[in-house]
């Protein structure tokens, strides 16, 4: 039996309209969720911190917070190293933040900063990251 060549050009032209169709289904779901998940572009803070160090500073209790999720804390100054552009930062800069015990080396500075003081520090065009120290952990054999 001879094939059917209009049937064979129309179910070709509506498997491209199915491809289009879920394609633009799925361009809408990407989108929908990216702006129910994703970082919003006015957000600094969460663009420069990692998730840990933006919750704390949202926390209802940042003390408990840091605690229950092995953050540095010294007198209510969490401990971070940041990344910099060593052309632009100054000690100007890093004492109107109030960093305290700070070292700085090669575009990174550790040191320890006040929770209120880690939003303002991240709103600064110098950081390009801040993050907590990394702890290493002794392996017993």
């Amino acid at each position: 039996m001879p094939m059917n060549w209009d049937y064979k050009a129309r179910s070709k032209l509506y498997g491209y309209k199915y491809i289009r169709v879920m394609f633009t289904i799925f361009f809408a779901l990407c989108l929908f969720l990216s702006s129910c998940y994703g970082v919003q572009g006015s957000d600094k803070t969460a663009e420069k911190m990692p998730t840990i160090l933006v919750n704390l500073i949202k926390a209802d209790d940042p003390v408990s917070y840091a605690k229950d999720h092995g953050i540095t804390l010294k007198d209510s100054m969490v401990r971070v190293i940041i990344a910099v552009d060593k052309d632009i930062i100054s000690q100007d800069l890093l004492s109107k933040y109030g960093l305290k015990d700070y070292q700085w080396r090669e575009g990174f500075i550790a040191g320890y900063i006040s929770i209120d003081g880690l939003k303002e520090l991240s709103e600064e065009p110098a950081v390009i990251y801040i993050r907590p120290p990394v702890k290493f952990m002794r392996q017993e054999d």
